[in-house]
């Protein structure tokens, strides 16, 4: 058997037992900064005020920085703005909240992770002495699985930090293991390595830091603070160990050189510890194997890198002793990110669909894919070029170039996924829509608004208007907004006032939970400008979970369809055409023994397909609660009625549902 086999046959088997014992590892996750329960329940109808609400979180959050709220449908908050941790339950928040009128209120929370810095957010609704809408807890904000915390700026950030101290750690290596080939190179690529990596530090913290909006006033008492503090310490000794290479370029000393790579490694593990790694259940195991994973790279890329630029002009020998040198380290190094990032792949994901289906599981595949090029270029490297290096570096110059370029890549990749909630963290999160948007102008055309809500579910939810001359489509950036909301046609739900505020570039934001419950809502833009205004009427349709939907089909008689509401109650709808022609849409409300419910006010909103909403007008058939309207339905498609009665009681009855009177 030849030397080489030999090679190859033992890296095979360590990469084996490396993987195999990686994968048998036990894998555990939470549920990052997002709520498993909540006291009172998502839904739940309660005789009197609640004297506090609490919220159990799958991580514990960081109390100083984040919030409860409770408000009602018109937007006026209960509760105490007192949000804090539960003595002794740190996974725990709760706000104690005033004495609570008849009504259906929503609770909107905010969360920091203490762990990873990531922000959510969401809400979910109760009723006291009222029942609430029967739609599930909207979950919103950085939340929602295929969201960046950070956006491109967090991605930016964190790439520098990878780069740079991939960089450190590479001249560290190189310039140990070859002695004094090309000091200056190496002293140079550590200066660069470590001004990225400063760059980046600084970049992550102020994102993070504006993302959560702490000031720099109150920054230490937060764990955000703690974090600054965290990867500050290692980056002040990478400074030190740097300076001193600058100061003895010519021949930097081992000890100097060793003290700027575990700086640098020590600025890997200050991000590990903020990072999904440290938000597992095995925290210890876990971030053992996110820090070996991201040394590794440094170790192979960064050295690869440097290797490349030392051996210019080296003699024969020296390019012969420090290539095979390298290649016995990035061998192992190579194993070792292929293991640790098998199993933190496995362990983030937790299932085939969310490989496909995510942009975290997306991401991944598209690294992995890197990784085995990059591993098979390294191979070809380690038998082929690696043994020729000594006459020619040519062939390992070239495909050392290939790995570099798909090395950053597969970096950049790594900076983003940092950034995304992995599915095993956003597996509790509802399945919403990203975002709903409405255009429209006022009636004399000065003025165009695109309005956008998201994640455009009942409850808590991001308003953002863009405000543009109607004939110029220029920005208009010195505007008043107000947002409006009526629910169509149901003057019962009151209505809520949201302003906005001036983010600049013709773009107003805002937050709140002004749309409590599902189906149409009015929503006008007040535009104040200078000495006038304007308004522009605006419509929008939540979107929630599809209601369940008995239908019943006999000879002879309307489709009847009977749709599940809360407390064993019903709605019973159809369509009826009367005379041939004319379709007249039926609803009467059953409660859980069977009965009809007396209801004294209906409100039916049509939406033919593709069609703007209707507000239909409504009849009374009889003493109790059957109801009728006139539909305008389309010649062909669905249409979606939404219904809202409110019973002799005093509550609301809301659901919805899709008709084709051709299907």
């Amino acid at each position: 058997m030849t030397p080489t086999r030999r090679r190859g046959i033992r890296i095979a088997a360590i990469a084996a037992v490396l993987c195999g014992g990686a994968l048998g590892l036990p894998l555990h996750a939470s549920a990052h900064a997002l709520p498993k329960s909540s006291d009172p329940p998502a839904g739940a109808t309660l005789a009197q005020t609640p004297p506090v609400v609490t919220i159990t979180f799958g991580e514990e959050p960081d109390p100083k920085v984040s919030t409860i709220r409770v408000v009602d449908t018109a937007q006026q908050e209960w509760d105490n703005r007192d949000t804090a941790a539960v003595p002794g339950s740190p996974l725990e928040l709760r706000v104690s909240v005033r004495p609570l009128p008849r009504g259906v209120y929503t609770v909107a929370w905010r969360t920091l992770s203490a762990i990873d810095g990531h922000s959510f957010a969401g809400s979910f609704v109760f009723g006291v002495q009222v029942a609430p809408p029967s739609a599930p807890p909207t979950t919103v904000g950085a939340s929602d699985p295929n969201s960046v915390s950070g956006g491109a700026g967090g991605i930016a950030g964190r790439a520098l930090l990878f780069l740079g101290v991939i960089l450190v750690l590479g001249a560290a290596f190189i310039g140990v293991i070859t002695g004094d080939i090309a000091p200056r190179v190496v002293v140079q690529t550590a200066v660069i390595g470590w001004a990225m990596s400063t760059a980046g530090i600084v970049g992550v913290s102020w994102i993070q830091t504006a993302d959560a909006g702490v000031g720099l006033g109150s920054l230490l008492g937060t764990s955000l603070g703690h974090t600054v503090v965290v990867r500050a310490i290692p980056a002040v000794w990478t400074s030190i160990a740097v300076g001193l290479l600058i100061l003895r370029r010519n021949s930097p000393q081992h000890w100097v050189l060793m003290g700027a790579g575990l700086g640098a490694a020590g600025s890997m593990l200050a991000d590990v510890l903020a990072s999904h790694a440290a938000a597992q259940g095995a925290v210890v195991l876990d971030t053992l194997l996110q820090w070996s994973h991201i040394v590794a790279v440094g170790l192979w890329i960064g050295g690869l890198a440097v290797l490349l630029m030392v051996i210019r002009g080296a003699t024969s020998t020296e390019k012969r002793s420090a290539v095979r040198r390298f290649s016995l380290v990035a061998t192992i190094a190579i194993l070792v990110v292929a293991a640790t990032g098998v199993t933190r792949a496995v362990e983030e994901i937790n299932s085939w669909n969310a490989l496909f289906t995510t942009t975290f599981g997306i991401l991944v595949v598209i690294k992995a894919g890197l990784i085995v090029v990059l591993g098979a270029l390294g191979a070809i490297n380690h038998f082929r070029n690696v043994p020729r290096a000594a006459t020619s570096v040519r062939g390992l110059r070239r495909i050392g170039s290939m790995e570099l370029l798909l090395a950053t890549t597969a970096i950049l990749i790594a900076a983003a996924l940092v950034n995304i909630a992995p599915p095993i963290s956003s597996a509790a999160v509802a399945a919403t829509p990203a975002q709903l948007v409405a255009n429209g102008s006022d009636f004399a055309t000065t003025v165009r608004v695109q309005l956008r809500v998201s994640p455009g579910g009942a409850g808590f939810n991001q308003f953002a208007v863009h405000l543009s001359d109607y004939d110029s489509s220029a920005s208009i950036t010195d505007a008043g907004i107000e947002l409006h909301f009526q629910f169509a046609g149901a003057t019962a739900i009151g209505t809520a006032t949201l302003p906005l505020t001036n983010a600049g570039g013709g773009d107003y934001t805002g937050q709140g939970g002004a749309m409590s419950i599902d189906g149409v809502w009015k929503v006008t833009v007040l535009v104040e400008r200078s000495a006038r205004s304007v308004e522009v009427p605006l419509q929008i349709t939540t979107v929630s979970t599809p209601p369940h939907v008995t239908v019943n089909k006999a000879p002879g008689q309307p489709t009847l369809y009977t749709i599940d509401l809360t407390k064993g109650r019903t709605a019973q709808v159809y369509l009826q055409q009367i005379p041939v022609g004319t379709w007249h849409f039926h609803v009467t409300f059953i409660d859980a023994a069977g009965n009809e419910l007396p209801v004294v006010k209906v409100t039916v909103v049509e939406t033919p397909h593709d069609e703007s909403p209707t507000v239909l007008a409504t009849t009374k058939l009889d003493d109790l609660g059957h109801f009728t309207a006139v539909a305008t339905l389309p010649g062909s498609g669905q249409s979606r009625f939404d219904v809202v009665g409110v019973t002799s009681s005093g509550d609301t009855l809301a659901t919805y549902i899709m008709i084709d009177p051709g299907g």
